[in-house]
This record gives C-alpha cells, sequence and structure tokens, in this order.
C-alpha cells in the first residue's frame, strides 16, 4: 500500500520470528555474552595464580633463605642495647616501605678493636625478581634523609652469588660507606662507619657468609657458608 509505514510493532514481531526461527529466546544474546566474559575473567585469574606460583618457584630454585644476625662477625660484635634497637628498627621500617621481604633481620655491630667503626646490617629473605633494582632501591629506602647513594659500583657477591655493590653516602659525621648484595632469595645492607669503600667491600662477602643461610624445602641445608673469625670458625646465623 502506497505510504505505508511499518510500526515498531510489526518489527518486533519480525523480530520474534527471527528468535524463533534461530531456535533462541529474546535476550539469550545478551546472557551469553555475559557467560563468556565471566568465563573470561576465570581462566585470566588462573593465569595469574599458576604465574605466580612459577614464578616463586624460580626464583627459590628449590631452596629458601635465611637472614639473622649472629652475635660476632669477624672481629665485630653485636651490640645489644635500647639506642642500637632504635637504629635498627627505625631503618626495618623505612626498608618494609617498599620491599617485599616476608621475614627480616637487623643489628648494630662494634669493632672488637676498640676503633670506632661501627657496622649497622638490615637484611631478610623474600622473593625478589630483579636484584639489581632491589637494591638499588634498598639503597634509597634507607639513606633517603642523607642523599643518595654516590659513587656506586659492582663488587663481588662472593660464593652465594647476585648482586653486589658498594658506594658511600653523607651522614652527620661525613660519608659513610654503604655496601649491600641482593639475589632472587634474599637482600642485605651494611652502612660502615669510618670504614673506606675498598676495606667495606672486602667485608661484605664475610658479613653476607655470616647471616645468610640455605635450605631445601625439606629443610636440609644446602649452602651454608662458613665464617672464619679471629676466635676461629663459627657456623653461619648462629
Amino acid at each position: 500500500m502506497a505510504g505505508y509505514e511499518p510500526s515498531a510493532r510489526h518489527y518486533r514481531r519480525g523480530g520474534d520470528r527471527n528468535s524463533q526461527a534461530s531456535g533462541r529466546p529474546e535476550g539469550s544474546a545478551g546472557r551469553w555474552s555475559s557467560r563468556v566474559t565471566c568465563l573470561g575473567a576465570l581462566v585470566v585469574l588462573g593465569v595469574v595464580v599458576v604465574m605466580v606460583g612459577l614464578l616463586a618457584w624460580w626464583a627459590g630454585g628449590g631452596q629458601r633463605a635465611r637472614v639473622s644476625a649472629p652475635p660476632r662477625i669477624d672481629g665485630l660484635v653485636r651490640e645489644d642495647t635500647p639506642g642500637a634497637r632504635d637504629t635498627t628498627a627505625r631503618l626495618l621500617t623505612d626498608l618494609a616501605r617498599g620491599l617485599p621481604l616476608v621475614s627480616t633481620s637487623s643489628a648494630v655491630y662494634a669493632d672488637t678493636r676498640g676503633e670506632s667503626r661501627s657496622v649497622i646490617f638490615v637484611g631478610g629473605a623474600g622473593v625478589l625478581v630483579s636484584p639489581t633494582t632491589t637494591l638499588n632501591r634498598a639503597f634509597q629506602l634507607l639513606t633517603d634523609d642523607a642523599g643518595p647513594v654516590q659513587g656506586i659500583r659492582a663488587v663481588p657477591a662472593g660464593p652465594l652469588g647476585g648482586a653486589a655493590e658498594c658506594g658511600f653516602s653523607g651522614s652527620e659525621t661525613g660519608p659513610q660507606a654503604i655496601c649491600g648484595w641482593a639475589d632472587r632469595r634474599s637482600l642485605g645492607v651494611a652502612i660502615f662507619t669510618n670504614r673506606p669503600v675498598e676495606e667495606a667491600a672486602a667485608l661484605l662477602p664475610v658479613i653476607r657468609g655470616a647471616v645468610e643461610t640455605r635450605a631445601s624445602r625439606t629443610g636440609l641445608c644446602l649452602a651454608c657458608a662458613s665464617v672464619t673469625t679471629k676466635a676461629g670458625a663459627a657456623p653461619p646465623g648462629r
């Protein structure tokens, strides 16, 4: 008929016939899309969980690290004073602000030779994806008030491997050497008073051998590094 315009009713009827012909009720396409979206979200979540598990397995290498501060390290003796505890507690708080450590340890060590050459140690264990980036972040967190660590350079990390660096940072009493190591399991930073960077770098692997132990997932020690002190051999981490 000339001038005839189908109304919305005719369109709805046509849509009804199309839905009936396809065997799907009206609105089923939207419900199907929602199911696909939910399924996709579950798949993505599953992939993330698997990746996190693989990352932890890869980073651990079948081992776990433990970092603890022993009473003595190569002519250094741990100070158990309120001032020392306050200092290390503050530094551990700064370290925890930006690093995924699941356990931590710290201590202030005095030189048994009577010289004013103390060593402040802070460290811990966790899953650390990028050791060098993590170590540089630790330097930044621990020296935030004193300014950035300067003259950073790579130094030997010792038999346990990973990345190790040393530099120096300003303080009220003058420049202080600062050295640290990081691998995919552990991190440690030592601040040295009245020691040149070269001497601090040589002492870093000794400190690490005393504070860090490695064990398998079943608890069997696989890489316990022994440290020889002037008083004799001492087991690590004890």
